[in-house]
């Protein structure tokens, strides 16, 4: 039995709601992101370094201005170049039309507008399950759940705290948040149609330009769904090889495997033209801030990037986060391998099972259907891989050679792919009304520890700084770190890190 049937709904009334809440996220988040200021042109420390990569594009260079880009820039050949991808440059168009308009520094603007666009697109991804499954009373409150959690909880609110570090994350995970979007649409429709594929083909191709992590993962859960599609049209084909043929020459297969492999080439050309090699993403032994932090280059050495030895602490990072605490020693739990195997661990702790806690209880609910009723309900071969494929960027972070808050965001692909399936299944078969009652409770709590836990975890960003935690707890315990910091919440915005003498300006023409 197909469950995927659209009911009547009023889109009129969806558009309305689109509105309202999308009024309220630009308002919310820019109070969140400016804390209340509403500065949304405040310069930031290495905020134009965007600026100055488009300036620079625009001449045929890759490089950047060293000046703008300070320490966090990467030397090579007399030159020094950005590691973060061009995209956000590339949002800085606009400006080209202001007078001076490459002066602005749009760095908290465009954060903004990340998170703006990415719960606007989850917020349509929510509407479009509703019109697709029965209304019921037992299930309407469960969309409102969902709705609360991804426009007050999670990646919407517990990162808000604006960066030339956070900018390019944010829009990777925004790009990502379309590409789980058009998935889900086309599980429950059960049927990917070109353009829908080509969507999600463009959104692969722009976040592996933003951030290479998570373009990776989604170019893998491009790969395996595209594979599942041929495989499923050849195996309906009375005479498979033929069959085969023509589904790798269909507009379904060809058209996004070919704005795929655009992507990929571009991305290789601003790859060669910064470092040398297509496939390299970062040249770590021309980083300028090892003249500070000189370990990180041995650490390197001896680890690389990405080491599966690390997996075990960054668990405990992410999902129940005691290492900031000290043991009777006086050091951090697991200080140890803190030091031998991360190059930076920072704060503040937090962990998806408080942050994300709605999305959990849908899993384990799901997890308890028969896998035969989830095939009527959702096709599971295409699910499959693209939850695979999703999943590529939590064994890259896991394995990551630093832990960092804004780094969580990469996990979050997953995570809404799984909550936005596991409330289809949930509300789409009435079967599962009585289930859902008897979770009413839990799952509503699910969301108010979702909602209360982002914005707990938000506050403690804001207060946490940068870097290693060792440096920035020094012999203070997480509590009295805390307590001293809480002043940050209400003192005036710093003024940017200046790093004069480091180098002249380096015009692009």
């Amino acid at each position: 039995m197909d469950y995927a049937v659209p009911r009547a709904a009023s889109r009129g009334g969806d558009r309305a709601l689109e509105l309202a809440v999308l009024a309220f996220m630009v308002i919310y988040y820019s109070a969140l992101m400016t804390g209340l200021r509403f500065d949304l042109l405040r310069p930031l420390s290495f905020g134009m370094t965007f600026n100055s990569m488009l300036d620079y594009m625009l001449h045929g260079r890759f490089d950047v201005d060293p000046l703008a880009v300070g320490l966090e820039g990467y030397g090579r050949d007399g030159r020094v170049y950005a590691y973060w991808g061009p995209f956000c440059a590339l949002l800085r168009l606009p400006l080209l039309a202001i007078p001076g308009g490459l002066q602005l520094d749009v760095t908290v603007l465009s954060c903004v507008a990340a998170v703006c666009v990415s719960g606007w697109v989850k917020l349509k991804a929510v509407l479009f399950l509703r019109r697709h499954t029965p209304p019921s009373p037992a299930t309407a409150f469960l969309f409102i759940c969902l709705i609360a959690y991804f426009i007050l909880a999670g990646p919407q609110i517990a990162y808000s705290v604006p960066s030339i570090y956070q900018e390019p994350v944010a829009w990777a995970y925004t790009l990502a948040a379309i590409f789980v979007c058009s998935a889900v649409r086309g599980l429950v429709r059960r049927t990917f149609s070109t353009g829908l594929l080509s969507a999600m083909a463009v959104s692969a191709a722009l976040a592996l330009l933003t951030r290479a992590s998570t373009g990776i993962g989604l170019y893998a859960a491009l790969a395996f769904l595209l594979l599942v599609l041929l495989f499923q049209s050849a195996s309906a084909s009375r005479r498979p090889v033929s069959g085969l043929f023509a589904a790798l020459f269909s507009g379904c297969i060809l058209v996004p495997s070919l704005i795929a492999i655009a992507g990929a080439v571009i991305t290789g050309t601003v790859n060669y033209y910064r470092w040398g090699n297509p496939f390299t993403f970062q040249n770590f032994p021309g980083y300028l801030f090892l003249a500070i932090y000189p370990d990180r280059l041995q650490r390197y050495l001896d680890y690389g990037f990405f080491n599966l030895s690390r997996i075990p602490f960054s668990l405990m990072y992410f999902f129940v986060p005691i290492w900031p605490f000290r043991g009777p020693d006086g050091h951090f739990l697991f200080e140890a391998t803190q030091v031998r195997l991360f190059d930076d661990v920072e704060l503040p702790p937090s962990s998806f099972f408080l942050t994300d806690l709605l999305p959990f209880l849908l899993l384990a609910l799901v997890l308890s259907v028969r896998l035969p009723r989830l095939g009527r309900l959702i096709p599971l071969a295409p699910a499959a891989a693209l939850s695979l494929g999703l999943f590529v960027p939590w064994l890259l972070m896991l394995a990551a050679w630093a832990l960092t808050q804004r780094y969580r965001l990469e996990f979050y692909p997953e995570i809404d792919f799984v909550a936005l399936l596991a409330a289809y299944v949930l509300v789409a078969d009435p079967a599962l009304a009585g289930t859902l009652r008897r979770w009413r409770t839990a799952l509503i709590a699910g969301a108010v520890v979702s909602v209360l836990a982002s914005h707990a975890a938000l506050v403690l960003f804001r207060i946490s700084g940068l870097g290693p935690a060792q440096i920035e707890l020094r012999d203070k315990d997480l509590g009295r770190y805390y307590l001293w910091n809480a002043k940050r919440l209400w003192a005036p915005p710093s003024k940017p890190v200046q790093f004069p003498g480091l180098s002249e300006p380096n015009p692009p023409g």
